[in-house]
C-alpha cells in the first residue's frame, strides 16, 4: 500500500534540492485524476495550509512555495476530509422511536478479553480496561461470561472469565463480577446516551445467580430495566 501511495506522489511532484515535493499546480492535477475533485486556487492553497507539517514549514525557505512533503500527502489522505463515511453519520440523524430490535447495534463479543478470542492459548488476559474501552468507543452491547465463583471471606462472589463448558475449566485470567458491573455503570453513557445491553453467558448455579441478581440491582440502581416501560408493551422498547 505504501509503494503505491508513493508512486502516486512521485507522479504529481517535482524534485527540489534532491527532495519531492507535492506543489499547488501539482495537487491540481492529483485532485482532478484521482480525485475526481476540481477546486479554485484559493480552495487549493487553504488545502494545502492545513494540511501542512507546521515544524517543516518553520524550517523551509520563507520564500519557498507552499507544499507537501510525502509524509504530509499521506497526512492529508488519512485525514477527516478524506473520511469515507458521510460526515452526518458522525451524528444520529435516524428515527430512533423505533424497537431496539429494529436496529443494527454496535456490540461486542467476549467483552472482558484482549488479545486472541480462539486460540486459548493467547486468551490469557481478562482485563476491565476492555470493558472502559469498548464503551468509549460507542459499543452498546457487552458481554460477560458469569461462573460460579468462591468465597471471600463470608461473600460469594462470581467470576468472570474464558471458561471450558460444561466445568468451566479457566483458559483466561478471571475478574470479579462486581469489579465489571462497577466499571460498566461507571462508563456507560460516556460515548452514547442510547441504552446499553449486557449479554450474560450465565453457566452459574441458583445460588451465584442469586448474587448476581443482587449485585445487578445494586450496582445499576434505577438504571437497570427490570419490567416493562409501558403496560402495553406488545414489542422491545425504543
Amino acid at each position: 500500500e505504501d509503494d503505491i501511495l508513493y508512486k502516486i506522489f512521485e507522479k504529481y511532484s517535482q524534485e527540489f534540492d534532491e527532495e519531492k515535493f507535492m506543489f499547488a499546480e501539482n495537487l491540481v492535477e492529483f485532485l482532478k485524476h484521482h480525485q475526481n475533485e476540481t477546486l479554485e486556487n484559493a480552495q487549493v492553497s487553504r488545502l494545502l495550509r492545513s494540511h501542512v507539517d507546521q515544524e517543516k514549514l518553520h524550517l523551509r525557505d520563507p520564500n519557498f512555495p507552499l507544499c507537501w512533503d510525502y509524509e504530509e500527502f499521506t497526512g492529508y489522505l488519512c485525514s477527516e476530509v478524506n473520511n469515507m463515511i458521510d460526515p452526518i453519520d458522525d451524528k444520529v440523524h435516524h428515527d430512533m422511536t423505533q424497537p431496539l430490535s429494529k436496529y443494527w447495534i454496535n456490540s461486542s463479543h467476549n467483552t472482558y478479553l484482549r488479545g486472541g478470542q480462539i486460540d486459548y492459548a493467547k486468551n490469557g488476559s481478562a482485563d476491565l480496561k476492555a470493558y472502559e474501552e469498548a464503551l468509549r468507543m460507542g459499543v452498546r452491547c457487552v458481554e460477560i461470561d458469569v461462573w460460579n465463583g468462591t468465597n471471600f471471606g463470608d461473600e460469594m462472589m462470581p467470576m468472570i472469565y474464558h471458561g471450558i463448558p460444561p466445568y468451566g475449566l479457566p483458559v483466561s485470567t478471571m475478574l470479579r463480577l462486581d469489579d465489571v458491573l462497577h466499571t460498566i455503570n461507571r462508563q456507560a453513557f460516556h460515548a452514547s446516551e442510547y441504552p446499553v445491553i449486557i449479554s450474560i453467558e450465565d453457566h452459574c448455579n441458583t445460588e451465584n445467580q442469586k448474587v448476581m441478581a443482587k449485585l445487578f440491582k445494586d450496582i445499576f440502581g434505577e438504571k437497570l430495566v427490570t419490567q416493562k416501560l409501558r403496560q402495553k408493551e406488545s414489542c422491545l422498547p425504543s
